[in-house]
């Protein structure tokens, strides 16, 4: 069958096929959906006709999820990092209030003096830490608590950036092989095997040299096609002699 005679498959056909690989990588938090429709959009393009090309569609698919998950993860780690601190804030700004009541309550003891002044202070005091407790909690983050929170998750943010790194080039990497042995269909120009050194080294094939043609039939050649005047003065001279 031709490169350009390749059929396309079914939906079932593609996961038949996609079986022999596994279960796909797809955490529990993650859309299933989503991971097959990359799977069928890269089956769709490159059409493989073998084993190898299919493997290699599966680790593409693979490395691309990877890489999404790696892009969703870096947003998610500040959203995690200011849920963190703000919920830090409450729990530290709960225990005093616990204090403050627990000091109201001592006021009224048998043998306590109690103080108007004091009370009121008290009461004001847990009233306004309440209140901004439960102010926090529905307050929408704004610039200034993302940026504090990227700071915080700036340590896994550059471990998320290594990894993004490492998987973004497994997928250049694997790009390139199915350019080269799985060219999509719809590409009708041959690709040269010289764009693809890394991949082919040894079976790039040697290129002719031209063959070795005589100074006498060069300079013959050059005289007679660039300087016609001068071959006919010399033809003239040659037979006057």
């Amino acid at each position: 069958m031709s490169k350009f005679e390749r059929n396309t498959l079914t939906e079932n056909e593609i996961a038949a096929r996609w079986e022999i690989f596994g279960p796909p990588p797809v955490l529990s938090s993650e859309n299933k959906d989503g991971y097959y429709n990359l799977r069928n959009a890269f089956v769709t393009y490159y059409r493989p006709t073998d084993a190898r090309h299919w493997a290699w569609i599966r680790e593409l698919v693979d490395t691309q999820w990877e890489i999404l998950r790696h892009l969703r993860y870096r947003t998610a780690a500040i959203e995690r990092c200011d849920r963190i601190q703000s919920h830090g804030w409450r729990k530290k700004a709960n225990q005093i209030v616990q204090q403050r009541k627990d000091e109201f309550g001592k006021l009224y003891g048998p043998f306590a003096e109690v103080g108007h002044e004091q009370v009121v202070g008290l009461q004001t005091s847990i009233a306004r830490l309440e209140a901004a407790i439960q102010e926090a909690a529905q307050r929408k983050p704004d610039d200034a608590a993302h940026s504090l929170a990227l700071e915080g998750a700036a340590k896994f943010v550059e471990k998320l950036d290594k990894w993004l790194k490492n998987a973004t080039a497994r997928r250049n990497t694997l790009l390139k092989i199915l350019e080269y042995y799985c060219r999509p269909i719809d590409r009708e120009i041959e690709i040269p095997a010289t764009h693809y050194n890394d991949l082919k080294q040894d079976e790039l094939k040697q290129i002719t040299a031209p063959a070795f043609v005589p100074a006498a039939s060069v300079c013959s050649h050059v005289t007679t096609e660039d300087h016609p005047e001068t071959v006919a003065t010399a033809t003239e001279s040659s037979g006057n002699r």
